[in-house]
């Protein structure tokens, strides 16, 4: 039966030898019958084979190839008779058709030769390779038996001691069943001697706390005599302390009468020579009043009319003053300018103020001068809005915009419920609450973010850099609201920080409200 070994049909014996015959067949070497046919009858022995090849007609080749290349025999006579040119041309015609029959036979049997030869090679090299094949294949088999075996050694000794394991098992269950039992007896036991150990303590309690009552109801007896014997002597002690607080009320009385009684004369002797004064008083009014009023009609009129050529003389020299101050270049002079410390000069008129010349002075040296006329009243406006709020907190006309944001920020008048709101949350933080519990209640919460300290320092301000590492801080009021901060840890130079942030009105969204609501009038240019 033919086998397969990975694909590859294994030829057996009968088939090798079919296969042969037709190659032989092929070339034109017949079966074994012919073939010994045509062996010599006088010759014992068969013609040997290689593969299915007669070598000894491959012999017969060769020699048939040495004598068709031999050199054709030319008679003597021929060789003699040089002066015969048709016997000698007969003869190498014949000689040269010869040779050319010879060669191409040769050539042919040659041919077929080389053809079986290379198909003889190619089956042989097939066949090795399906004898390989079928060793490999039966290799392989021999080792998934060899597997299959060891596998069944394997799962028969892993049974075994699966079985000696549960045996295990059950002993262990039995110990310790028994051991169970044994700890419940000797819980039973253990409580039955506790129970009675415990009922003779009752009994002693029982008898210490009688004791102790009986102790008790002596003391209190004790106390109630004491306090008896305090309480007599307590009111014999107030008894004594009225009688002299009543010795005392009556000499009291007595002085205060006495008092009274000088006060009245004194009061009595007052009023008589105070009636004698406004008789004095009134006469000499009415003389005064006759004598004077003519005189004091007339300096009247003198001094009225004095007052107000003064008023408007100094109303027009100030508003002179300020006319050349303001449109005109004489304020750089060294006279106006000491001037212009003592006499106010408006340059910016508002309903809610007024800017000086110098002021005005100071703000035109900034960026003043790059802004149109509807720029410039707005800026000017929320100057003298920024000069009100500055005044309110007692701060310096030149302060920080940053410090001046704070301050309004912190001021409960604007902010009250943002103050509320982080004043909650810090008390919440003051009763060890943590901090992630509490982001329901503020508007930003940054579980953990790195930042440099420059960085840190701008958003929270200096204070944070100098907590540690679990710290929380205070409150920190900035610009657009407040943050409470925890440090949590650092990596790379850089510092870890939690915070909670509360929004607030800024001082921006308070200057953009009321500027809506200001006029502005610029004398100055």
């Amino acid at each position: 039966m033919a086998k397969n070994l990975d694909g590859i049909k294994k030829l057996n014996p009968d088939d090798i030898k079919k296969y042969r015959k037709i190659v032989l067949n092929y070339i034109g070497e017949g079966d074994a019958a012919a073939v010994k046919a045509r062996v010599n009858p006088n010759t014992a022995k068969p013609s040997p084979q290689v593969d299915g090849l007669n070598l000894r007609s491959l012999g017969n080749i060769k020699k048939k190839e040495a004598v068709a290349f031999k050199k054709p025999a030319v008679p003597k006579a021929a060789l003699l008779d040089a002066g015969s040119e048709a016997p000698r041309s007969a003869v190498a015609s014949g000689a040269e058709e010869e040779f050319k029959r010879s060669a191409v036979k040769t050539a042919a049997d040659n041919a077929r030769l080389a053809e079986a030869i290379k198909r003889q090679e190619e089956e042989r090299r097939k066949v090795i390779a399906e004898e390989k094949q079928y060793q490999l294949q039966k290799e392989r088999q021999a080792k998934e038996e060899k597997t299959k075996e060891q596998e069944a050694k394997e799962e028969a000794v892993r049974l075994e001691k699966e079985r000696v394991r549960q045996e295990k098992i059950k002993q262990a269950e039995a110990k310790r069943q028994e051991r169970e039992l044994e700890e419940k007896k000797n819980r039973e036991l253990a409580e039955a001697v506790k129970r009675e150990a415990e009922k003779k303590k009752e009994i002693a309690r029982q008898a210490k706390l009688e004791a102790k009552e009986k102790l008790k109801a002596e003391e209190e007896k004790r106390w109630e005599e004491r306090i008896a014997l305090e309480e007599a002597e307590r009111l014999a002690a107030e008894r004594a302390r009225a009688e002299r607080d009543l010795e005392k009320k009556k000499r009291a009385a007595e002085r205060k009468r006495i008092k009274q009684e000088l006060k009245a004369a004194w009061l009595a002797a007052r009023v008589k020579k105070k009636v004698k004064r406004q008789k004095a008083w009134r006469k000499f009014k009415k003389i005064f009043k006759i004598r004077a009023g003519s005189y004091y009609i007339v300096v009247k009129c003198h001094i009225a009319a004095a007052f107000v050529m003064t008023v408007l003389i100094l109303a027009i020299a100030y508003a002179g003053f300020c006319l050349v101050v303001l449109r005109t270049t004489a304020s750089d002079g060294v006279i106006v300018g000491r001037a212009l410390k003592f006499i106010p000069v408006p340059a910016v008129i508002t309903n809610r103020g007024i800017i000086g010349y110098n002021d005005f002075k100071k703000i035109k040296g900034q960026n003043y001068s790059g802004l149109n006329f509807s720029e410039k009243k707005r800026y000017l406006a929320g100057l003298v809005i920024l000069r009100d709020l500055e005044k309110k907190y007692g701060l310096p006309f030149d302060i920080a915009a940053s410090d001046l944001a704070i301050k309004y920020v912190l001021d409960k008048d604007f902010n009250q419920v943002g103050i509320s709101r982080i004043d909650k949350i810090g008390g919440l933080l003051k009763g060890q609450s943590e901090i992630e519990q509490l982001s329901r209640y503020a508007d930003e919460y940054n579980d953990s973010a790195y930042y440099g300290a420059v960085g840190a320092a701008e958003k929270f301000g200096p204070s944070v850099l100098e907590l540690a590492i679990g710290q929380i801080s205070k409150i920190i009021p900035r610009a657009d609201g407040y943050y409470i901060v925890e440090r949590v840890d650092d990596k790379n130079g850089q510092l870890g920080l939690k915070y909670l942030f509360v929004s607030a009105q800024t001082l921006k969204q308070y200057v953009n409200k009321k500027l809506e609501n200001v006029g502005v009038f610029i004398l100055a240019n």
